[in-house]
């Protein structure tokens, strides 16, 4: 299904019914999330927009802006902390702006009684910047595996979102982006009046079990009110 300019997978909910949409992260696909439809088995709509920008290898993958891969490599291989608080990516603007136009046609097209924004990695990412930057009306925000950027940007806005419900879940021992930063943005959040839900996990960059079934709990709470 084509929503404004992205492409997405749906797995389609009973009329009306809440909607949940995630961003996968860079270089991957919206098929990397599909699963969570599956895994969690709610009575929900659930869309998973495809990045714009589609990369060389592997094939098949996507990104929501580009990213220096070289350098993350090097970070990574040297075991060195990838904390980007202070990083801003030029692309980032561009695809809130393509997310922002596809959330319009999918509440066109679904008419749902709330909707839930989060991602993966790079989605988490921008659908937190998106979150941040507009008044859309939001039940929740999903934060997994992602990283606090432009944090001098950002932490302003977190008190204009007070009252959002957060999950933030995060690996300890993920290589590409920095657990501690995580935890701090998941801290901050708190403080500024969002009743955030912190969910670490003893793995890496990925989405294991814990948090998914975390994320249930999570959904039901919050899809409750």
């Amino acid at each position: 299904m084509i929503l404004g300019e992205l492409e997405a997978r749906v797995v389609e909910g009973p009329p009306s019914a809440p909607l949940i949409v995630l961003a996968h992260g860079y270089g991957s696909s919206a098929a990397d999330l599909a699963h969570f439809a599956d895994a969690l088995r709610m009575p929900l709509s659930w869309l998973f927009p495809e990045a714009p920008i589609a990369l060389d290898a592997p094939p098949g993958t996507r990104a929501w802006w580009p990213i220096d891969e070289a350098a993350r490599d090097r970070a990574v291989a040297e075991g060195r902390e990838r904390d980007l608080s202070n990083d801003a990516f030029p692309g980032l603007k561009r695809a809130r702006e393509l997310l922002d136009g596809f959330l319009d046609a999918a509440t066109k097209c679904f008419s749902p009684r709330t909707l839930v924004l989060g991602g993966f990695s790079q989605g988490a990412i921008l659908a937190c910047d998106l979150a941040l930057r507009s008044t859309r009306p939001l039940a929740g925000l999903v934060f997994l595996s992602g990283a606090r950027v432009t944090h001098g940007e950002w932490s302003p806005l977190y008190r204009t979102r007070a009252g959002l419900p957060a999950f933030v879940s995060h690996g300890r021992h993920d290589p590409m982006l920095s657990f501690r930063v995580a935890e701090e943005l998941a801290a901050e959040l708190a403080v500024a009046g969002l009743p955030t839900t912190f969910v670490p996990f003893e793995g890496a960059h990925e989405v294991p079990l814990l948090p998914l079934r975390e994320l249930r709990k999570f959904l039901t709470r919050v899809l409750a009110t």
